[in-house]
């Protein structure tokens, strides 16, 4: 969300793809149920539908799930925010926290 938010964008769906160990491992399951959890949440919580997504489970997974999450978004093609820093002497400006575990 935030990078579509950064670019001028209005945010209007959310997509993930998910692969996950063998759904007869234990710990798959508790995986599985965070990272859907989040993922609901995150959106939820801004509003943005999460309106497709594919999850598969393979063994290859087990211990090291992959999770790719992408957010989908509506710009006038005159206004999108680009970033450029051309020349030398340019201030930076750094604003934040630490990234969190959400990404």
């Amino acid at each position: 969300l935030r990078d579509v938010f950064t670019m001028g964008a209005r945010p209007i769906a959310n997509l993930n793809a998910l692969r996950f160990g063998s759904p007869t491992n234990p710990r798959t399951k508790r995986v599985v149920d965070g990272v859907v959890r989040g993922i609901g949440g995150y959106g939820n919580c801004v509003g943005v539908p999460t309106v497709g997504g594919e999850i598969n489970f393979h063994p290859s997974y087990d211990g090291n799930p992959l999770v790719n999450a992408m957010t989908v978004g509506i710009a006038a093609k005159d206004k999108i925010f680009l970033s450029a820093a051309a020349g030398i002497g340019n201030p930076v400006v750094y604003v934040g926290s630490k990234t969190g575990r959400d990404g």
